[in-house]
């Protein structure tokens, strides 16, 4: 794999269509004024994990999914990397990704960031759907799965925020059915009525109601 060290020098323009590590090891960086990839890539593919691209005209961070970026210099992010883990809630043991209905209330998601310094980030927890929605008071480094989550698959992405500058982790949970074999059902009495009447149904099993 071929390495570009700018070493603090200016590049006007470069277009890269194969698979190349840009990095700058002066103490004063260079400046790339025009950079294009080819459609198979995204400029993040450019660079070692805890670089990005940096404008040199407002220190902001373009978008690492792009694939052409101006003005712009390899700087170390604020947060190299995040990761993001299941784990029981009540002893922070590793829990599984795939849990039985009914049981996910006993289950966290934890995410931890590795910092560029000791300064604290932003956090915000999403779920995935149609698209992606922000949980309420969900800012902490752990976010409590819902007792009630329904079967099927949910996905959640964790998102530090630090000096302008964004890294998430996401995650998939997948909630399987609870066979009702040995359950104890219990029907309301209702007395007939000529109507249609919708009886309240009790199902008890493994000492758990609902």
């Amino acid at each position: 794999l071929f390495t570009l060290d700018l070493n603090g020098q200016n590049v006007d323009t470069l277009i890269v269509n194969s698979k190349i590590t840009i990095r700058d090891s002066a103490t004063n960086k260079g400046t790339i004024n025009s950079l294009t990839v080819s459609s198979n890539m995204t400029v993040a593919d450019l660079l070692e994990e805890g670089y990005a691209f940096q404008r040199r005209s407002d220190n902001s961070w373009p978008a690492e999914t792009g694939k052409t970026v101006s003005n712009v210099s390899v700087r170390q992010t604020p947060i190299k990397s995040v990761t993001l883990d299941t784990l029981n809630a009540k002893d922070n043991t590793d829990a599984p990704t795939t849990m039985s209905y009914g049981t996910t209330g006993g289950v966290k998601l934890s995410a931890s960031c590795n910092m560029l310094d000791t300064t604290l980030p932003d956090c915000q927890w999403y779920e995935i759907g149609s698209s992606l929605i922000p949980i309420d008071n969900a800012k902490g480094m752990n976010y409590f799965l819902p007792d009630d989550l329904t079967v099927g698959t949910h996905s959640y992405r964790v998102t530090f925020t630090k000096d302008g500058y964004s890294k998430s982790a996401e995650i998939t949970i997948t909630v399987t059915p609870v066979s009702l074999d040995g359950a104890a059902v219990t029907v309301g009495k209702l007395t007939y009525n000529g109507t249609k009447q919708s009886p309240t149904v009790m199902v008890k099993l493994n000492n758990k109601q609902r």
